[in-house]
Formats: structure tokens, C-alpha cells, sequence
């Protein structure tokens, strides 16, 4: 996937909430910020994630409406972790592809940077 330009800033070794063993590709989630780990996991316990927009792929629920692009997708440690489903999910950024509400679809998605 292309990688947008961003504020190195933004690219932090931190201890990320989701998933509990992160590996490099995986969204991760910190408190309520949502990034792309650039890293597994390491020994210590910290993951170097990357909080700037980028593209990336990934597998959206629904969430029992269709998604069209453009739709806001939101992180959810229940789901996949991305989901079409706002209540008590930190926004993610936007669905690029359609995503019916019966299912899950894998698409790309426009990470909002935080």
C-alpha cells in the first residue's frame, strides 16, 4: 500500500491497547488513537505505530448497515477490529470500497492521521 507523506512525529514507540501481541501490518489502537504498526511487538512490550493517513487493507464489519465509500469506519476491539458501528468505537478514518451490511469485505481504508 502506498504510504501518504505525514509528520514523523506521528511514527511513536508506544504500548498499543490492541491487539495484545501486535504484529507488523496490524491496525493497533492506543487509548483512542488508531495506527498501523510499522514493527511486532517487541520485547519490552512497545510497538513502533505509525499515527499519520495512509492507506491501508483491511477487513470491515458492516455493522448492520452498507457501508459506501466514503462511509466512517471505527475501531472496535471486538470486531475485526474495523466497523461501520459508531457507539463507543474511536473513529478510524473511511471506507474506499462498498461494504454490505450482511457481511465483511476486505478494502481499503483511509487511516485518518490523529
Amino acid at each position: 500500500m502506498p504510504v501518504r507523506d505525514g509528520n514523523p512525529a506521528l511514527i511513536q514507540n508506544v504500548v498499543v491497547s490492541y491487539p495484545s501481541a501486535p504484529k507488523a501490518g496490524d491496525i493497533v489502537r492506543c487509548g483512542d488513537m488508531v495506527g498501523y504498526a510499522l514493527q511486532d511487538e517487541d520485547a519490552s512490550g512497545y510497538t513502533l505505530v505509525d499515527f499519520n493517513q495512509r492507506e491501508i487493507k483491511g477487513i470491515v464489519l458492516g455493522g448492520g448497515t452498507d457501508l459506501a465509500a466514503g462511509s466512517k469506519v471505527y475501531f472496535d476491539d471486538s470486531a475485526n477490529p474495523i466497523t461501520g458501528d459508531s457507539s463507543g468505537n474511536p473513529f478510524c478514518g473511511y471506507v474506499l470500497g462498498v461494504v454490505d451490511d450482511s457481511g465483511n469485505a476486505t478494502v481499503n481504508i483511509l487511516k485518518a492521521a490523529i
